[in-house]
């Protein structure tokens, strides 16, 4: 598991080549989740492709894990599912870490990479979060928690409308982001980039709850 400062630095030399590359989160709750067996297990097809982007390898792909699944991963309770101790992991999550640790950082990563590289976002927040945090006012593709996993298809097809369009896929979306990064890296051409939480460490009380999906460009 690599440290914070050298998970900074291969991020963004991934981020000045013109190549695409995979910034993939891989929460614990969504191996919990992925293993129930009842009415809160995932739907099979997104348990699937879940897997399926935890196998994502290559060396343009960086796999950001918690501390806690850190320590099951060495002793081997989820080989099974793709994830070995052999494997090289980043904890924490970039942007999450920089944003709760040294902002300017993080604002450092937004003004130079994304609010100079066309992007789109697949969030579960308000165009003005994303705006205030990413600066970003377009192709912002707004989804909810609720109904977010039956509408997989729909929103990965409103994602492929802007292929070859855009350079960066940001994903602020739960657990739905890593079930979309393998369908995203095998079908179109454009990078991956995982927020994890990053959004949700904004405070606003004004903050209203998403209710459809839309894409936003302006």
């Amino acid at each position: 598991m690599k440290n914070i400062n050298k998970s900074l630095i291969q991020l963004t030399s991934l981020m000045n080549s013109d190549k695409k590359f995979a910034f993939i989160n891989i929460s614990k709750s969504s191996i919990i989740r992925l293993n129930k067996k009842n009415e809160k297990s995932f739907l099979s097809n997104i348990a699937k492709e879940i897997i399926n982007s935890i196998n994502i390898s290559g060396d343009r792909v960086m796999k950001n894990i918690s501390y806690d699944l850190m320590k099951e991963i060495q002793h081997g309770k989820y080989s099974t599912i793709g994830l070995t101790k052999e494997t090289y992991y980043h904890y924490p999550n970039v942007f999450e870490y920089f944003f709760e640790n040294d902002k300017s950082v993080f604002d450092s990563i937004i003004s130079f990479y994304i609010k100079n590289t066309p992007s789109a976002i697949i969030s579960l927040h308000d165009q003005r979060r994303i705006s205030t945090v990413l600066g970003l006012k377009q192709n912002i593709i707004e989804i909810s928690y609720g109904s977010m996993y039956n509408k997989y298809e729909e929103i990965f097809n409103q994602l492929k409308e802007l292929n070859n369009k855009i350079q960066y896929c940001l994903l602020d979306c739960s657990s739905l982001g890593l079930a979309l990064s393998h369908k995203i890296w095998n079908e179109l051409n454009m990078s991956i980039i995982d927020l994890g939480k990053t959004l949700n460490f904004i405070k606003d009380s004004n903050q209203q709850p998403v209710s459809a999906i839309h894409v936003q460009s302006f």
